[in-house]
């Protein structure tokens, strides 16, 4: 991607009020697009997050509540961001879930299966809702797991 097509398109990162999550957020807002930050369950004080970006001279987010892996809360998700900006440009969905183990031995089908649930289908249910929505799906679309800001798989 050329940085200069961020400039004020629309980025939704989910998971996006802690570590990897919001610095991928500060990033995006380093370039001028217009970030959205999901998180669920109260798990940040948004005048703090807020507060963060504005202290780095940065537009601030638009910080929503959301479960992502209710589909009623996804198409919430996407009517509150249409009546914002419109449309969604880019999603990262980084409340994937990836089994960490040491070697292929270790991977069991049921390993799989829970990542396909938790990961694949939230991150469909965010796209479709998004065409639904707004109809248009987001130009560019990546799902990552992380544990921290420095583990990501």
């Amino acid at each position: 991607m050329v940085i200069n097509t961020l400039k004020d398109k629309s980025v939704l990162v989910t998971g996006g009020t802690r570590g990897l999550g919001k610095a991928i957020g500060l990033e995006f807002a380093r370039v001028g697009a217009k970030v959205f930050l999901t998180h669920k369950w109260n798990s940040v004080r948004e005048s703090d997050l807020v507060t963060e970006f504005l202290i780095q001279d940065l537009p601030p987010p638009y910080v929503i509540e959301s479960d992502v892996s209710d589909p009623e809360a996804i198409r919430a998700l996407m009517a509150a961001i249409k009546e914002n900006v419109g449309s969604i440009d880019v999603v990262i969905s980084n409340v994937s879930f990836a089994k960490i183990i040491s070697d292929i031995w270790d991977y069991k089908r049921s390993s799989f299966e829970l990542s396909l649930q938790y990961s694949t289908w939230p991150f469909v249910d965010l796209l479709q809702a998004a065409h639904a929505v707004t109809g248009l799906f987001p130009r560019y679309a990546i799902s990552i797991s992380s544990q921290a800001a420095d583990s990501y798989y």
